[in-house]
């Protein structure tokens, strides 16, 4: 967690503390999962994600945050069926987050 050496309120000068981050993760599915588990033709068998992440803590209570994440899956061979036809495509999120802590 980010620390300041004022604190800020609203009204006051400064501009509070930022951090910034970076995040790499990554998930496999045991092959021994499909078929008993997982349907092989509708599942992804692995995804990895990267992201970036910005925060403004404007005082000890209010906290900004910025988040996005984009997130790459590998299924198995063969075509994509009607019940998952999204699982091929990468997704992209954007997130962001207003807290008020007490």
């Amino acid at each position: 967690m980010a620390s300041r050496r004022k604190t800020t309120s609203i009204g006051l000068t400064g501009h509070g503390a930022h951090s910034r981050s970076r995040r790499i993760s990554e998930k496999k599915v045991d092959t021994r999962a499909f078929p008993r588990f997982a349907d092989p033709a509708a599942s992804a068998r692995a995804a990895k994600s990267y992201g970036l992440s910005g925060n403004w803590y404007l005082s000890c209570a209010i906290r900004i945050s910025l988040d996005l994440v984009q997130t790459r899956f590998d299924r198995t061979s063969g075509p994509q069926t009607a019940s998952n036809p999204l699982i091929g495509q990468d997704e992209q999120a954007l997130l962001t987050r207003f807290q008020v802590g007490f």
